[in-house]
């Protein structure tokens, strides 16, 4: 019976960790609250949104 518990809070504990991974992660959710007070760091946010989009990520070297 323990080990449904100990599962139960695994689950809930990866799905905090993908839920404040996708917050930190919206690009597009930045650029739209900037929008309005700083629109220079909007257009920024979406060039690299649009960047990691077509696989144009850090330069390789």
């Amino acid at each position: 019976m323990w080990w449904w518990i100990l599962t139960g809070v695994v689950v809930a504990a990866l799905v905090v960790v993908w839920l404040v991974l996708q917050h930190q992660t919206d690009l597009l959710g930045r650029s739209r609250r900037h929008e309005e007070t700083d629109p220079e760091v909007a257009r920024a946010l979406r060039e690299v949104r649009r960047q990691i989009d077509q696989g144009k990520g850090f330069p390789h070297r």
